[in-house]
């Protein structure tokens, strides 16, 4: 099982050198395998020495070493740009197979994101693939713990108009044919809302609204 991230303090905690030898142990070998804990390490390093901490005044909320990272992490944490060569995540890669639509492929050369969000008890993976020059499909997978979340529906509605259902039946939903915009994807179980989420895609990426 994946670690979780580090928080700001912790990654604080690694650039200042105030970790425990575990802690700092624990801290590296995150590191060595979160792609994002480690760009966030090291824009936040670079932040720093940048700055003029002498006459950087040190906000009531905590160290600026803290602040720093947690602003670099809300900055990181509210963009995906498009990865060339993303693999697609293991619950995705039975699609290629199946040939579900002409236009959604599993092949890991296409540009694709991969966003993660807790809505309640749910957690929400969006594979997110551009299948063309102005557009992309959203692959949705929901769960409950280790298993598919039951009696779970998927709306997609795009600001200006559009709206895409469905209920969820499999291992993950397709939204297929989506223009570059704004979305809202609300997840619901059992009729009641769980979250919803708001994001917009375009040429570079993906960006959380």
């Amino acid at each position: 099982m994946n670690s979780p991230c580090l928080d700001a303090a912790a990654i604080a905690g690694y650039v200042d050198d105030q970790l425990t030898e575990i802690e700092r142990s624990e801290a590296a070998d995150h590191l060595a395998a979160c792609d994002r804990c480690m760009e966030t390490l090291a824009v936040s390093k670079m932040v720093l020495s940048e700055m003029d901490m002498a006459a950087y005044e040190i906000p009531a909320a905590g160290d600026v070493v803290t602040v720093v990272i947690e602003s670099v992490k809300k900055k990181i944490d509210s963009f995906h740009g498009w990865v060339s060569e993303l693999t697609p995540p293991v619950w995705f890669m039975g699609l290629a197979a199946s040939a579900v639509r002409s236009s959604v492929s599993a092949e890991p050369a296409r540009a694709a994101v991969l966003v993660t969000r807790r809505m309640g008890r749910l957690q929400t993976e969006m594979y997110v693939q551009k299948s063309r020059l102005d557009a992309a499909f959203m692959a949705v997978k929901v769960t409950a713990g280790r298993k598919n979340a039951q009696n779970v529906c998927l709306t997609l509605a795009r600001e200006g108009g559009g709206l895409q259902a469905r209920y969820a039946t499999r291992d993950y939903e397709v939204f297929d044919n989506l223009g570059f915009g704004t979305y809202h994807l609300v997840v619901e179980q059992n009729a009641d809302e769980k979250g919803t989420y708001r994001f917009h895609i375009d040429e570079e990426g993906f960006h959380e609204k």
